[in-house]
């Protein structure tokens, strides 16, 4: 290569300032924001698990009063206090 020569980019000062930029912005973006991402995605994996291992709610049991024969009164109801 001549004196006059313009060398390739590649064997330049701003090559190697951009790759090593380039390089720790990539690393930083990493560190930065997918690990965070998927350390809340698996979190929440995690809580998915441990509630899919309880059923949901129990149906409310519904009570309806039955007759009752007596000898004074033909049919009386059973009452029942909300608790």
């Amino acid at each position: 290569m001549d004196e006059t020569e313009k060398p390739s980019f590649f064997h330049t000062m701003e090559f190697n300032t951009w790759i090593i930029t380039t390089f720790f912005s990539v690393l930083i973006s990493v560190f930065c924001v997918m690990l965070p991402v998927a350390g809340i995605h698996a979190l929440g994996v995690a809580a998915g698990q441990e509630l899919s291992r309880y059923d949901g709610p129990a149906e409310r049991e519904v009570w309806v009063p039955k007759p009752v024969q007596r000898a004074d009164v033909p049919i009386v109801f059973r009452s029942r206090t909300a608790l």
